[in-house]
């Protein structure tokens, strides 16, 4: 079974597009603390990490307790204290600020609504030998105003607007739905909050085809880079042996 895995793609895009290092563990939510071996995170993921857990931390919360909440305290826990990663101390504060005040505009419309998932990963299968693996920050079944049917919206957040790695989402998200649902999400929203953007696509726009090409277009794209990167390491570990060999044998 060959499984494309959302994070994994999605660092490395990142990496590609120079907004952080091509290693996936910051995207699975993990608490592990950088130190010796460990990677270095940017700025960037850092605050990705902050962003992803604020948002579910503020979803969580009922109607009553999210209107007496500021999304600044929420922010706080997990905001990074590390000012070196950030350009000066102006920038930090920028950043943080910006973070404030888009979290709070693109969270306020759901002040009594509750998400049908949160921060869930899913796993299907799109082929008999190919499997989906995804996390959805938020999902929300809402009834359409004007139809009145009930309408699925897929939503993510993200630091900063990177082009291909909402396009990723976008496949990777319509793909996914029409696989484990039968039916392709009707809306998808993604914020990028430095800019202060949102990007909705609705279910008109989605082609499943397309997707299903991107999906394995992409994924071929990534385990070809990943197999080079391995074997690139593996032969510098092997020269950097043999060099250690020759001189305890001289």
């Amino acid at each position: 079974m060959r499984r494309v895995v959302d994070y994994e793609l999605e660092a490395w895009i990142r990496a590609q597009t120079g907004q952080g290092c091509a290693c996936s563990c910051a995207w699975k939510g993990s608490g592990q603390r950088q130190g010796q071996g460990q990677p270095h995170f940017s700025w960037r993921q850092q605050v990705q990490y902050a962003v992803g857990h604020t948002v579910n931390d503020y979803l969580e919360l009922t109607p009553e307790v999210r209107a007496h909440t500021p999304i600044q305290y929420l922010l706080n826990r997990r905001w990074p204290r590390s000012r070196h990663l950030f350009d000066d101390p102006l920038h930090y504060w920028e950043i943080y600020h910006r973070m404030t005040d888009q979290l709070t505009h693109s969270l306020s419309p759901h002040l009594e609504d509750y998400p049908t998932a949160l921060y869930e990963q899913w796993e299907t299968r799109f082929t008999e030998m190919e499997s989906l693996s995804m996390i959805f920050q938020a999902v929300w079944k809402q009834q359409d105003s004007q139809s009145a049917k009930e309408q699925i919206t897929v939503q993510k957040w993200l630091v900063e607007e990177n082009d291909w790695l909402a396009e990723a989402f976008v496949h990777m998200t319509t793909v996914f739905w029409f696989s484990a649902f039968g039916q392709l999400p009707d809306v998808i929203e993604i914020f990028a909050l430095m800019e202060g953007r949102r990007m909705v696509v609705t279910r008109a726009e989605l082609e499943l085809q397309q997707s299903l090409d991107y999906v394995r277009l992409l994924n071929h794209v990534f385990e070809e880079s990943s197999a080079r990167t391995d074997n690139r390491l593996e032969t510098g570990y092997t020269d950097m042996m043999r060099g250690e060999s020759a001189e305890i044998l001289n």
